[in-house]
């Protein structure tokens, strides 16, 4: 058995890196071969009462995620605070604070690909020299989930954009944290899914599995502007050679990548249409 001071920061990489729901039992199931029961049981107590993890209750099941209950910094800018909290006085400066309420949409902050995709969409705002100019041009956030990547581009300096959800708990819950930041008359939100035909997108963020990244990848590209500016998230490290081929066959030069805990997220531009 390992000494239970271990306990909890195994249970803590169990649930933050992972996009998977855990039950408290789903956690001893996985343990118990490590683990006694008597010192799961002390670890899971520590961690509720010190709050980094709290339940919440879905369709008569009870999971355990992290808690959301203080102002996290999430990229060298960008820092999430829960709806009812205050952000610290001393906050350096440039800092920007996205207001959210942790809900049962992906995107609280604490999964890696969502840290990736901040941090890709910080980069695109913050060095327009090397990744062209986007404020003023409208951005498209595909399965937006808590809405926080578009967040995250308006208060950057982007001026208008269009936030796509199939889930009406993820439309419903980005609607609230968008008024949250008051932005509702810089952002739309809409359950249908994205066709292209009428007007295009010089930004586009996905924080998606390769799957359905790779499945609207014709999507994108046809309803995107000539040098859009897209951030792809949501991927295995070893899925992203296979991403990049797959939108390098349709234009895309891949021109950032960033990696953690096994996951990546790209900075892609799409090349003029060749005539």
């Amino acid at each position: 058995m390992k000494p239970s001071n271990d306990i909890e920061s195994v249970i803590l990489d169990m649930i933050t890196r992972t996009t998977r729901r855990y039950s408290r039992s789903d956690v001893v199931r996985e343990l118990i071969g490590t683990f006694t029961k008597a010192d799961l049981k002390k670890a899971f107590d520590s961690l509720i009462s010190l709050q980094e993890l709290e339940y919440i209750y879905e369709y008569g099941q009870s999971y355990l995620v992290p808690a959301f209950n203080k102002p996290v910094r999430i990229s060298e800018h960008i820092r999430l605070v829960p709806f009812n909290c205050s952000p610290p006085r001393n906050s350096e400066g440039g800092t920007i604070d996205i207001r959210l309420e942790n809900g049962s949409a992906f995107g609280s902050g604490r999964h890696p690909s969502t840290q990736l995709a901040l941090s890709c969409v910080e980069k695109v705002f913050r060095y327009p020299d090397k990744y062209g100019p986007i404020p003023g041009e409208q951005i498209l956030d595909i399965g937006t989930g808590s809405g926080v990547l578009v967040i995250a581009a308006i208060l950057l300096g982007a001026k208008k954009a269009r936030a796509i959800d199939l889930d009406p708990c993820a439309v419903a819950e980005a609607r609230h944290n968008i008024e949250l930041n008051h932005m509702e008359n810089k952002i739309r939100v809409s359950g249908k899914p994205f066709e292209p035909g009428g007007e295009k997108y010089a930004m586009v963020l996905a924080n998606l599995r390769l799957p359905s990244l790779t499945g609207i990848s014709t999507i994108i590209t046809s309803g995107s502007t000539d040098n859009a500016i897209a951030v792809f998230s949501g991927i295995k490290k070893e899925e992203v050679n296979s991403l990049k081929t797959t939108y390098a066959r349709l234009g895309w030069e891949n021109l950032h990548q960033e990696d953690s805990l096994g996951w990546s997220a790209i900075i892609a531009k799409k090349g003029p249409k060749k005539r």
